[in-house]
């Protein structure tokens, strides 16, 4: 897949696809809970989807196929994680978003923010929407995934006596550190990485998911 701003394919996808049903047109392609993605709003995320792989990659009729079907899977996923911040009455506050807003827009030199989001056909408002979704993911997988997960004294002097004796971790800022905060906060990365395909699954056995096969068919065969 070609090198390209994966975040603003992130957030294209995301925008739009946490509406409540009842709010939302019958005409649906993915159903989790009472969370929905319309056909059109697949179509049109998968469309971003595909400026990420390079042309060859998708000039099969099969392999096309095979990658709106990954897309899928991503978007269930993601639908998944969107009912379970219901359930937990998770939100992101306007103060939260408006500090993610200046963080990333800080990273970029004067105009280029601005720039990156015509070239994408981007609304700031589409993005806005998109980053607060993705924060709320976030959220979710830390309330309730990565802070539930035990980590004790042992295992924390154990990464110390392995990082001693040679073997090191890829996380430099852990390996220096010499305070266990940081140390702490490498070991519940590594085990929430770990953890998060188990949790997932078991979220997805919690809710209803229902496909509209016969708009999958026209979509996989589009």
């Amino acid at each position: 897949m070609k090198l390209i701003s994966a975040i603003w394919i992130l957030l294209l996808v995301l925008t739009g696809c946490a509406r409540p049903e009842a709010e939302s047109a019958p005409d649906f392609l993915i159903r989790v809970g009472s969370s929905i993605m319309t056909p059109a709003e697949f179509d049109r995320a998968f469309e971003v989807c595909k400026t990420s792989y390079d042309y060859e990659q998708l000039d099969a009729p099969e392999a096309l196929k095979a990658a709106k079907l990954r897309f899928l899977r991503e978007m269930i996923e993601q639908l998944t994680l969107t009912e379970r911040a219901r359930e937990l009455q998770l939100t992101i506050s306007d103060a939260e978003l408006g500090t993610a807003v200046k963080e990333m827009q800080s990273g970029y030199p004067e105009g280029e923010f601005k720039k990156s989001l015509l070239e994408s056909a981007l609304s700031y408002r589409a993005w806005r929407d998109g980053l607060r979704t993705r924060m709320l993911m976030e959220k979710v997988v830390r309330k309730d995934l990565a802070e539930t997960l035990p980590l004790s004294p042992q295992e924390i002097e154990a990464f110390r006596v392995a990082q001693k004796t040679g073997k090191k971790t890829k996380d430099r800022a852990a390996a220096e550190a010499p305070d266990d905060p940081v140390v702490e906060a490498h070991l519940r990365r590594e085990k929430t990485e770990a953890s998060y395909p188990g949790w997932v699954e078991t979220l997805r056995k919690r809710y209803t998911v229902q496909i509209n096969r016969e708009r999958l068919e026209e979509l996989l065969n589009s």
